[in-house]
């Protein structure tokens, strides 16, 4: 079998003896094509609508061969049989759209929604474990559905796992290439949105001027240490005259926050669309909710003069290093990474110098660009420290 990419109701070309063969292709084009070799009582064709990553299958050894094509539960699913006379169409419970079977050697067309029509057997749930459209042909050497399925199971085709709808901006646009992740928006929707969000961030931090962002985790309640340290360290910053960025979440974020406004200064949130755990806090002047993780963080590097991180998790290490990686490719200068927590934090930067540095993978004056400290001072003097070699002026 061979597919290729074209405009729909392209023609299928043959290939050389392929029974019993199964065939998969993805293309990023609207029709792909699926052709159906010698000894097929049909051509096998599929035709995805505007899908992204559009998946076909087609099976050899049977007079009515089967074509498939799904686009994420959003488009056309297509499915092409051999020996019908005229189209036929029909609409298969559990999808959001419509199914279509185009056959040839029945008599007229017919259209229907929920159960298939009788001259047009399509068995195909979004539920289902394996989404196979079984059309078989009109031909007393026809297999059956049942007879297919069984085809299909010996001959070890892999079940296609569900559709699955997206429950978060950022994994609707990560997912776009993947057929098992519905596809809500067209490339130039999500261009779209992502322009917004710049756009309205740029707008809403120009209050700030010299700015600190503070990470940590989401998961730490008020009154714990940790909780009461960011609480300090925000408030002495603020009083120092820096406004203060946080995720805008719950934990750490919080404490920041709280701690910024208790000082007099500016405090800003900037949340983001997760499936769990963030929402936003009760402290923020500024509160930003943002889809997307890569336009969130522009907005936490562009406007601060430095970082200051607390225990965390993965997403606290991730901004830690993602600073780390643009302080030592120069994408930004004189930019100060305070990590406050000396017991939590000084086995993670032993083992950057035991590990990486002895084996080469940074130089030891990498390490050199992080600070550890538990005293809220020495983060003010850092901090501002930094600030002056960028430039910046601190609030009266």
């Amino acid at each position: 079998m061979s597919c290729v990419g074209g405009s729909d109701g392209a023609d299928a070309s043959p290939a050389a003896s392929p029974v019993g063969a199964v065939g998969s292709a993805s293309t990023g084009a609207a029709g792909a094509v699926c052709s159906a070799g010698a000894g097929w009582a049909g051509a096998v064709r599929s035709a995805s609508t505007g899908a992204v990553g559009a998946v076909c299958s087609a099976c050899a050894g049977w007079a009515g061969a089967v074509g498939s094509a799904w686009t994420g539960a959003v488009g056309a699913v297509g499915c092409a049989c051999a020996g019908w006379a005229d189209a036929v169409s029909c609409a298969c419970a559990g999808w959001a759209a419509a199914v279509c079977c185009a056959s040839v050697g029945a008599g007229a067309g017919a259209a229907g929604s929920g159960d298939a029509p009788a001259d047009c057997s399509c068995s195909l749930r979004v539920s289902s474990s394996a989404m196979d459209p079984l059309c078989p042909a009109r031909r007393a050497d026809a297999r059956t559905s049942t007879d297919v399925s069984e085809w299909l199971t010996s001959n070890a085709v892999s079940d296609t796992p569900p559709i699955r709808t997206p429950v978060t901006p950022d994994e609707e646009l990560l997912g776009a290439e993947r057929p098992a992740v519905a596809v809500q928006r067209t490339e130039a929707q999500r261009l779209e949105r992502i322009h917004d969000e710049l756009v309205r961030g740029y707008k809403a931090m120009a209050r700030v001027r010299c700015g600190i962002t503070i990470f940590g985790s989401a998961r730490v309640e008020p009154g714990e240490p940790v909780y009461e340290l960011a609480r300090t360290v925000a408030h002495r910053l603020g009083e120092a005259g820096f406004d203060v960025i946080t995720g805008g979440g719950p934990g750490v974020m919080q404490a920041a926050n709280q701690g910024a406004k208790e000082a007099g200064a500016l405090s800003v949130g900037l949340n983001i669309d997760l499936p769990f755990e963030q929402g936003p806090n009760a402290y923020q002047d500024i509160a930003l909710n943002f889809h997307y993780f890569f336009t969130r963080k522009i907005m936490f590097v562009r406007y601060a003069t430095g970082f200051v991180v607390l225990p965390g998790g993965f997403g606290t290490l991730d901004e830690l290093f993602e600073a780390l990686v643009l302080i030592q490719t120069h994408k930004i200068r004189n930019f100060p990474v305070v990590l406050v927590g000396t017991a939590y934090w000084t086995p993670l930067v032993d083992w950057l110098r035991e590990r990486l540095v002895a084996d080469a993978y940074i130089a030891a004056a990498d390490v050199d660009l992080v600070a550890v400290t538990d005293d809220p001072d020495e983060v003010v003097r850092l901090a501002s420290r930094g600030a002056e070699r960028q430039g910046r002026r601190l609030a009266a």
